[in-house]
């Protein structure tokens, strides 16, 4: 949502808040970065997610509350902008991207036409005419720079990142329980209780995921699932049970239902009849490129950056192998 807010008088009330956009996915989700104020008054900016093929969109709004798209990444030219925007004196507008194709590149230590993965500059010269823009996607002209060929009197460039360890804390293993300070009354109180603090964050962590998930027509477990098979399919279903830490019982129905809507095809093994693999079908590996912006949403939610989510889930891997391994001695 963009808002435009106005000072007035303390006699009329304070200041105005007027909604000049609503989102609705279908022209874009998440904006983010700061809105630029443009030469020709417009106010330009992007969102991480949305617009025709869910990887973002460029926008301008004026004040008076008119959208337009001025372009949609469609994945191969770029996706998933995350920065704000610079305007050029001459109307152009210029920008980055993390990434450059749907495939989730990592650390940027290239470019290419977008189709690299490891993201883009760009630049996009906006137009005039009809909000929906050229097929419904665009309304303005974006040009994805390409390093220079040799011999072209040109000098290429290059982005070069440097990645800054994280700093994590190492679970101290005890065979014996250590006193807890305090008298032992205080250690019963809820709010003391870590299993209750994961269960909690657990339960709003899955509730923030469901209108994430809506629009890929998947509950949060089929998510899970297709998470793995996105990595690589052809396992085993006992594999996709090891790795998600389910029972056959609980996994079926959830593989029944994949199938069903088209996305997992159950084959038995040629080699070993008793073995179940699983293959994704065309429209599974599609339903990737529109879920690829569901980890950033999770992100901007938590207000963690994506190495903050990365160090706390190692922390909280290294947290379930202690209690597993515990567990076991216990056994």
């Amino acid at each position: 949502m963009l808002l435009a807010c106005t000072p007035a008088p303390a006699a009329a009330g304070g200041p105005g808040v007027t909604v000049l956009h609503s989102f609705d996915h279908a022209d874009g989700m998440y904006p983010q970065g700061r809105l630029l104020y443009g030469s020709d008054g417009r106010l330009y900016g992007s969102t991480y997610a949305g617009g025709v093929t869910g990887l973002g969109t460029v926008f301008a709004v004026r004040t008076a509350g008119q959208h337009s798209i001025l372009h949609a990444f469609d994945g191969s030219d770029a996706n998933l902008l995350d920065s704000g925007l610079f305007q050029r004196a001459d109307g152009v507008l210029m920008g980055s991207t993390p990434q450059g194709s749907i495939r989730i590149g990592g650390i940027a230590t290239n470019f290419g036409d977008g189709t690299s993965g490891g993201g883009t500059i760009f630049r996009l010269t906006p137009s005039t005419g009809s909000p929906e823009g050229r097929h419904g996607r665009r309304h303005g002209r974006l040009r994805v720079f390409k390093p220079a060929a040799s011999g072209m009197g040109q000098r290429p460039f290059r982005l070069c990142a440097i990645k800054l360890p994280a700093t994590l804390l190492t679970m101290a293993r005890r065979n014996a329980p250590t006193p807890l300070p305090g008298p032992a009354e205080q250690w019963l109180a809820l709010d003391h209780q870590l299993c209750f603090a994961l269960y909690a964050a657990s339960l709003a962590m899955t509730k923030t995921y469901k209108p994430l998930l809506e629009p890929l027509g998947l509950t949060y477990p089929q998510y899970l699932a297709m998470l793995v098979l996105w990595e690589g399919d052809g396992i085993t279903v006992s594999q996709l049970g090891e790795r998600l830490t389910l029972d056959s019982g609980t996994l079926t129905p959830l593989l029944k239902r994949l199938q069903a809507i088209g996305l997992v095809q159950r084959l038995r093994d040629a080699a070993d009849e008793r073995r179940v693999l699983l293959q994704l079908t065309p429209a599974g590996r599609k339903l990737k490129a529109k879920a690829i912006a569901v980890p950033q949403a999770i992100a901007c939610a938590t207000a963690c950056d994506l190495a903050q989510v990365s160090a706390l889930a190692r922390q909280l891997h290294a947290l379930r192998a202690s209690l597993t391994e515990s567990s076991a001695r216990a056994a």
